[in-house]
């Protein structure tokens, strides 16, 4: 009898996959890179004949081909990378217009803007600007305080507007029915700046009236008008009244 031989044949598969990410999605200032990424692979175990009776589902690694931003450039979500990154960024009046480099469009000083001159962003009207950052205002104007970043737009006190006329009428009018019961009228047509105290014998008071006839003249000449603004005026903005209303019998 002549012997038979059987035996198993075992063998290791190695499977690894090369894929390349598409560039064409991709656009602008970009580079490729590899990285490896795990998938699912099959591979047949069992074959007769041509076919394969049995597979099997194993984890097998791919090198995948991928694209991405160049250092300093980034995109918005498209894939397109033509946005310059600036770290840090340019502050309020630059632009970046390259990796790390900015422009200032002459309204600041830095590599990053970060010293900002005369310009709309830090205006100095009407006023000079010596030294591109500091301010000096024209005769009658200033700043709003010492700490404003924004120059000679407050009047000053030797410019003030000339208050021709102020009335303020104080009176009382019944709620229930909308009738006019009295009221009290304080005329002042002079422009001295001093507290006028009046009494009077009426308790109750509901609504305030006030009128002002006022004229101002800036000075002349004012400063030449910067680039940087394109129309200017000088006048009243604003106008302010302080009442009081004192109970004399109780010292309220």
């Amino acid at each position: 009898m002549t012997p038979k031989f059987f035996g198993i044949h075992f063998s290791v598969l190695v499977i690894c996959m090369f894929i390349t990410v598409g560039k064409s999605q991709w656009r602008g200032n970009t580079e490729s890179y590899k990285e490896w990424e795990q998938s699912t692979c099959s591979y047949c175990i069992c074959r007769y004949s041509g076919y394969c009776a049995l597979w099997r589902n194993v984890t097998c690694d791919s090198l995948v081909t991928k694209y991405r931003c160049l250092g300093g450039w980034r995109h918005n979500g498209d894939n397109n990378c033509n946005i310059p990154i600036c770290k840090p960024d340019c502050g309020s009046v630059g632009e970046c217009k390259a990796p790390g480099k900015c422009d200032c469009k002459g309204q600041a000083e830095g590599q990053y803007c970060q010293t900002l001159v005369c310009s709309y962003a830090s205006p100095c009207y009407p006023g000079n600007c010596y030294k591109k950052s500091l301010c000096k205002c024209n005769r009658g104007f200033t700043k709003e305080n010492s700490t404003s970043e924004y120059g000679c737009l407050q009047i000053d006190t030797n410019n003030k507007p000339y208050i021709g006329k102020s009335t303020s009428v104080i009176e009382h009018t019944r709620k229930t029915d909308n009738k006019f019961l009295f009221y009290f009228l304080l005329d002042g047509t002079d422009e001295s700046i001093r507290n006028r105290t009046v009494w009077s014998n009426q308790r109750v008071f509901n609504i305030m009236h006030f009128k002002f006839e006022v004229s101002y003249k800036a000075p002349e000449p004012l400063a030449e008008r910067p680039v940087y603004v394109h129309k200017t005026a000088v006048g009243i903005t604003e106008g302010k009244v302080l009442l009081r209303v004192l109970d004399y019998k109780n010292g309220i």
